[in-house]
């Protein structure tokens, strides 16, 4: 089997697209509890080693986090109704029966009764996902620390040191250092799953793996594996049938057999050995090619001239000339604007922070605060016609504390603790919300408890489109004119008058700073359909975030910022829809250059229709387009019998 063979194995891609889910929903419910869950075992190595994807033939998820980080989660949020730390988190997850959470025994892998344990006095939690076509689990195992009052991990290398020692089980299974899981950082996997990945990825692979290599074994058995344990891996390259060669780039002359064999990237050998009859056939597609723009910075282009290409699209592509001469690709595995819409619901992801930012904007609007769009969500208005970035992965706004501050003053009740709490009455009054405080440059969830009013850097509003989720950032400003004189750092202009010229800055005593002139007075305008406030001067506003670096779209090259799409190169150009290069011997009539409207055609029907006056001693080769639903010739090579093509 191939990928794509396994993938409809069996129901395997619905599998592995549950293991994201089940991966994305449990470490967004133990981020809401505070606890840090980072990848780890085989689901870190297809991160690793599949670019961040799972591995193909995976069977379960795998998540680690720290005993000591369920206590405290625990002994915070759990009520008389939770026994153990099963039935709190079972809480956090979404309220269907899709998820059911089990304490396993570690090792073992069966479950426990809930009675049989407490707290979080296990040694692995099981979050079992019953998607719409599919079953499957995540596991969660538990670290501990030779800091924890009973000094585990005695037998690990280093235990004595002044550094942390960690393991999964009292004395000495996968062994590691703390500061090698710890501080997490978010990323993403399968495209569009949120994960967490360890701070040193490599140790934290070591600790379980040891010195077993992490490679793919060529020819030799799937490891570790129960599913697939009777397989063998094979990495290679399947042999192209002679009549399947897709050619990587127009030519218009005729070609030789190392010519031919340069265009289809196999060897010249096999381009003359693998033909039995006098036809040899090589299919084009116009729409598989790109022309690139010769431009390496680009300030605006439409979304029809936008596509995200793998980083190899590049590979065997002479670029000496580019970027004064436009350069030619081949775009088969590239995504053009309207294949991204479409990959994994893009579309509506876009349509869902265009709702949540709207609805945001109206609502801290009805509190007295303007929120203006701000970073990458002011970039695409600015960049792509009041439309998002198509890439982005989040909204964006900003406010003022001192406006916060106010309203929270002028609004508040008893009931609220906190700004969270009462802009989360202002928005539409279901489930489809939720608003909560983050880490400032972090990105992980504040408990409501932990602040008060608006003393935090940043809030963040989740939303639920159609089973889509996503989310908009709220930044908070500081002042100058604040009490206590923050953005201190931040310089003045030149001829600036320090007494009258307000400095702005995201945290104290400066970071991204700005002025105050930039940012207000904020007017109303529009995005993707809908009503949004934009800065008054949205130029020097980009600036403060940005600062040197290139707004404009950097063609063939990664796209930046970004770490679901970061692995995609952007090209800017345009599709070969119409050129059709040929060149023909004069024996070839061009009247029957026309589309073939049967594209049941045989070889030998060609031969008899269309070159029965072509010789050997005068081949042909016509390279032609598929174009929509119409079938075109295919581009064909007549051969002598026992000898070899020339040109």
């Amino acid at each position: 089997m191939d990928y794509d063979e396994l993938m409809e194995f069996n129901g395997r891609g619905d599998f592995l697209k549950c293991l994201t889910e089940v991966i994305n929903t449990t470490t967004h419910a133990l981020d809401r509890l505070g606890v840090d869950a980072a990848i780890i075992d085989g689901t870190l190595i297809g991160w690793q080693r599949h670019d961040k994807n799972h591995i193909p033939w995976d069977v379960d998820g795998d998540l680690l986090i720290m005993q000591s980080h369920c206590r405290k989660a625990f002994s915070t949020h759990a009520t008389t109704h939770h026994k153990n730390m099963a039935s709190l988190l079972q809480e956090y997850l979404l309220d269907d029966s899709r998820y059911r959470v089990a304490g396993i025994v570690f090792g073992v892998g069966s479950e426990l009764d809930p009675n049989e344990w407490e707290g979080c006095e296990v040694s692995e939690l099981r979050v079992i996902h019953y998607s719409d076509s599919s079953t499957c689990h995540v596991d969660i195992f538990q670290l501990v620390q030779s800091s924890d009052p009973d000094h585990p991990c005695e037998d690990c290398p280093g235990f004595n040191s002044s550094k942390i020692v960690t393991c999964r089980h009292q004395q000495h299974n996968a062994c590691g250092l703390y500061e090698n899981y710890f501080p997490t950082r978010w990323d993403h996997m399968d495209a569009d799953g949120d994960v967490k990945v360890p701070n040193n990825v490599s140790e934290a692979l070591k600790s379980e793996y040891g010195t077993s290599p992490l490679s793919l074994l060529n020819l030799q058995k799937i490891p570790g594996n129960y599913e697939f344990h009777s397989t063998m891996l094979v990495v290679g390259r399947a042999a192209i049938s002679i009549e399947q060669i897709t050619t990587r780039k127009p030519v218009d002359k005729f070609l030789s057999g190392a010519e031919l064999a340069g265009l289809t990237r196999v060897s010249e050998s096999a381009v003359l050995d693998s033909h039995n009859s006098r036809i040899f056939a090589v299919t084009i597609e116009a729409e598989r090619f790109i022309r690139v723009f010769p431009e390496k910075e680009v300030d605006h282009a439409p979304s029809e001239n936008l596509f995200l290409c793998p980083m190899n699209v590049t590979d065997g592509v002479n670029l000496t000339s580019w970027p004064s001469e436009e350069v030619i690709i081949n775009s088969t595995l590239c995504m053009d604007y309207d294949e991204l819409m479409e990959f994994k619901g893009r579309g509506d992801f876009l349509k869902c922070l265009t709702e949540v930012i709207n609805v945001t904007t109206h609502a801290l609007d009805r509190l007295g605060v303007d929120a203006t769009i701000i970073d990458g969500t002011l970039l695409g208005w600015q960049r792509h016609d009041k439309n998002h970035i198509p890439w982005d992965v989040d909204g964006d706004l900003l406010i003022m504390q001192s406006h916060c501050r106010k309203a929270f003053s002028t609004h508040a009740t008893i009931h609220h603790k906190n700004m969270a709490s009462l802009l989360q009455e202002y928005l539409p009054d279901d489930s489809r919300y939720r608003v909560v405080a983050v880490k400032y440059g972090i990105g992980s969830e504040l408990s409501p408890d932990e602040w008060e009013g608006c003393n935090t850097s940043e809030i963040r509003v989740t939303h639920n489109y159609h089973g889509v989720s996503c989310h908009a950032d709220v930044f908070q400003m500081l002042q100058s004119s604040d009490p206590g004189s923050p953005c201190g750092r931040c310089p003045l202009p030149v001829n600036a008058s320090p007494s009258s010229t307000i400095t702005v800055c995201r945290s104290s005593p400066g970071d991204q700073c700005g002025l105050l002139d930039d940012l207000l007075p904020t007017r109303w305008d529009h995005m993707n359909g809908v009503n949004v406030r934009v800065p008054a001067n949205p130029e020097a506003a980009l600036k403060s975030h940005f600062g040197p670096t290139s707004l404009r779209l950097i063609n063939m090259k990664e796209i930046p910022r970004n770490y679901k799409y970061g692995s995609y190169r952007l090209v800017v150009g345009q599709t070969l829809h119409d050129e059709i290069a040929h060149k023909h011997s004069p024996n070839f009539d061009a009247q029957h250059a026309k589309p073939l409207e049967n594209s049941s055609l045989t070889k030998e029907d060609i031969s008899s229709k269309v070159f029965a006056e072509t010789t050997a001693a005068n081949p042909v080769i016509i390279i032609s387009f598929h174009k929509h639903s119409v079938i075109y010739f295919n581009s064909v090579i007549f051969l002598p019998p026992s000898s070899q093509p020339s040109e």
